[in-house]
C-alpha cells in the first residue's frame, strides 16, 4: 500500500514538472498521517532492540555464530487498509474524477499483485530460514532414517533368499495359485451349474480334489524322502569327515614323531660325524708333531754332524799350518844353510883373494851379503806379516764359525721353543675348544630340550585354544541360527498373516501351517 501511495506521488510530481518548472503549491495548510509511519509505541520497540538475532551453528570443525539481519523484512511494516489509502489519496491530489478511478484501478491492481509478491515472498523467505534452521538435524535425521530403510530392505532381501522362505514362497505361491485355480474352478461350476447336473458336478469336483489331494500328498512324501535323505547323507558326510579329521590328526601326530625321531638320528649323526673329524684332527696333529719332532732330530743330526765336519776342518786347518809352518822353518833352516855356506865360501874368496881387487871385492861381498840379508829380512817380515794376517783371517773365520754356530744354535733353540710353545698352544686351543664345544652342545642340548617342551606345552595350549574356539564357535553358530530362525518364523508368520489377510480360506492355509508348526517343533528339539 506504500508502494501506491509512492507511484501516486511520482505521477503528480511528473504532470507538475512538465506544466511548469518551479515548484507548486498545492495546499498551505498540511497535516501528516501517522498511520504511515506505524505505532508509537513499535518505533520505540524497534529502537530498543538493537542487538539483532544470532543463531550457532556447530560443525566438525568449528562453532560459529552467525548473526541474522532480519527474520522478516515484512513483520514491523505497516498495513493500510483500503478505505485509509483512498482517503489519503484524497486528501493529496485535487485531480478530476476520471483520472482519479483509472489510477484507483491501476494502482489496486498493481497493489494486488506487489501484495501476493510480498507474501511469497515471505513465504518462501520463512521457508529458506526454517530449512537452514533444521537442515543439520533434519539431515541427518533423513540420513539415519534412509540407512536404516537400506538395512531393512538388505535384510529383506537377504532373508528372502533363505532356502526356508524361498521354499515357503514356492508353497505360498502354489497355494494361491491352486486358490485362484480354485476360485476359477468355483467359477466355472457355477457357470456350468445350469449346463450339468448336480451329480456329475460333484462327482467331478470330489475327483478332482482327490486327485490333487493324491498329487499333493505324493510330493509331500517324496520331500519327506527328500529331506530324510539328505539328513542321512548329512549325518554319514559329518561322521566321514570327523573320522577324516581324527586320521589326520593321528598322522599329523605320527608325522611329528618321525621328524622329531628323524631330528633326534640326524643330531646323532651329526655329533658321530663331529666326533670322527675330532679324531681325525688328532691323529693329524699327532703326525704332525711326530714330524715336526723327527724334523728337530734330523735338523740336531746335521747339526752335529756339521760341528763335526767343522772340527775336521778346523784339525786339518791346523795340520796344514803345522806343515806349512814345519816346511817354513826348515825352509829358513836350509836358506840359512845356504847363507853360511855362502859366508863361509866368500869367507873363504876372501881369504884367497890378496890382489887389488880384494878390497873391492869383499865390499861388493858385503854388499851382496847386506843386500842379501836386506832381502832375506825383507823376506822373513813379508812371511811374518802373511803367517799373522793369516792367523788373523783364521782367528776371525773361527770367531765367526763360533758365533755362526752360536746364532744357529740360538735360532735352532728359539725355533724349538717357539715350536713347543705353538704345540702347547695349540693344545691348549685344542682342549679350550673341546670345551666350548662341550659346553655348546650341552647349552644347544638344554635349549634343544626346552624348545621341545615349549613346543609341547604351546601345541596342549594350542589344543586347548581351538577346543576353547571350536566350542564358542558353536555357541556362536547356535546363537546364530536361534536368531536366524527367529526371524526366519517372524517372516513366514508375517507372511501367513499376509495371506489371512488377503481373505484366503484357511483350508488352503493348512500346509503352510503345518509346515511352519513342523519347522518350528523340529527346531526346538
Amino acid at each position: 500500500m506504500s508502494s501506491l501511495l509512492g507511484v501516486n506521488r511520482n505521477i503528480n510530481s511528473r504532470q507538475s514538472s512538465r506544466t511548469k518548472k518551479h515548484y507548486r503549491t498545492v495546499c498551505k495548510e498540511s497535516f501528516v498521517d501517522e498511520d504511515l509511519f506505524g505505532d508509537r509505541k513499535c518505533r520505540k520497540n524497534d529502537k530498543r532492540k538493537k542487538e539483532p538475532d544470532t543463531i550457532q551453528l556447530i560443525s566438525k570443525d568449528l562453532i560459529r555464530t552467525i548473526r541474522i539481519r532480519n527474520r522478516d523484512p515484512m513483520e514491523h511494516s505497516t498495513v493500510l487498509p483500503l478505505s485509509k489509502i483512498e482517503s489519503a489519496k484524497f486528501l493529496s491530489d485535487t485531480l478530476n474524477e476520471e483520472l482519479f478511478q483509472d489510477k484507483i484501478s491501476a494502482a489496486s491492481t498493481k497493489a494486488k499483485l506487489e501484495e501476493e509478491s510480498n507474501k511469497r515472498k515471505i513465504k518462501l523467505k520463512s521457508i529458506d530460514f526454517n530449512r537452514g534452521r533444521m537442515k543439520k538435524s533434519d539431515s541427518k535425521d533423513i540420513t539415519s532414517i534412509e540407512k536404516q530403510e537400506i538395512l531393512d530392505r538388505a535384510n529383506d532381501k537377504i532373508t528372502e533368499r533363505e532356502d526356508e522362505i524361498k521354499e515357503l514362497n514356492s508353497l505360498i505361491i502354489n497355494v494361491k495359485c491352486n486358490y485362484i485355480r480354485d476360485k476359477q474352478i468355483k467359477e466355472k461350476q457355477i457357470i456350468e451349474k445350469h449346463l450339468k447336473n448336480e451329480d456329475k458336478r460333484l462327482d467331478a469336483i470330489v475327483e478332482q480334489d482327490r486327485k490333487l489331494s493324491l498329487g499333493i500328498q505324493s510330493e509331500i512324501d517324496k520331500k519327506r524322502k527328500t529331506v530324510s535323505i539328505n539328513g542321512a547323507v548329512e549325518l554319514l558326510e559329518q561322521i566321514k569327515n570327523n573320522q577324516k579329521r581324527n586320521l589326520l590328526e593321528v598322522e599329523m601326530k605320527e608325522q611329528e614323531n618321525v621328524k622329531l625321531q628323524e631330528m633326534l638320528d640326524k643330531l646323532c649323526e651329526e655329533e658321530i660325524e663331529k666326533n670322527k673329524i675330532k679324531v681325525e684332527k688328532q691323529v693329524k696333529l699327532r703326525e704332525e708333531l711326530n714330524k715336526a719332532n723327527e724334523k728337530i732330530i734330523i735338523r740336531k743330526a746335521v747339526d752335529a754332524e756339521q760341528e763335526k765336519q767343522l772340527e775336521k776342518n778346523v784339525l786339518k786347518y791346523q795340520k796344514e799350518k803345522a806343515e806349512r809352518e814345519g816346511e817354513f822353518e826348515a825352509e829358513q833352516e836350509r836358506k840359512k844353510i845356504e847363507k853360511e855356506k855362502e859366508v863361509s865360501r866368500l869367507r873363504a874368496l876372501q881369504e884367497r883373494m890378496k890382489d887389488e881387487h880384494a878390497e873391492r871385492d869383499l865390499l861388493r861381498a858385503k854388499r851382496a851379503q847386506e843386500l842379501a840379508e836386506r832381502k832375506w829380512r825383507e823376506a822373513e817380515i813379508i812371511a811374518e806379516k802373511k803367517m799373522k794376517e793369516t792367523e788373523k783371517i783364521l782367528h776371525i773365520s773361527r770367531e765367526k764359525q763360533l758365533t755362526a754356530k752360536r746364532h744357529i744354535q740360538a735360532v735352532e733353540a728359539q725355533r724349538e721353543r717357539a715350536d713347543f710353545e705353538r704345540i702347547i698352544q695349540v693344545q691348549q686351543s685344542i682342549i679350550q675348544k673341546e670345551k666350548l664345544v662341550k659346553e655348546e652342545r650341552r647349552k644347544r642340548a638344554v635349549k634343544y630340550s626346552q624348545s621341545l617342551r615349549d613346543q609341547i606345552r604351546d601345541k596342549h595350549n594350542e589344543v586347548l585354544k581351538e577346543r576353547n574356539n571350536f566350542f564358542k564357535e558353536g555357541d556362536i553358530i547356535s546363537k546364530n541360527i536361534d536368531s536366524k530362525n527367529k526371524k526366519l518364523q517372524a517372516v513366514k508368520l508375517k507372511k501367513l498373516q499376509d495371506l489371512r489377510k488377503a481373505n484366503i480360506d484357511e483350508k488352503y492355509l493348512t500346509e503352510i501351517v503345518r509346515k511352519i508348526n513342523k519347522v518350528k517343533n523340529g527346531k526346538t528339539k
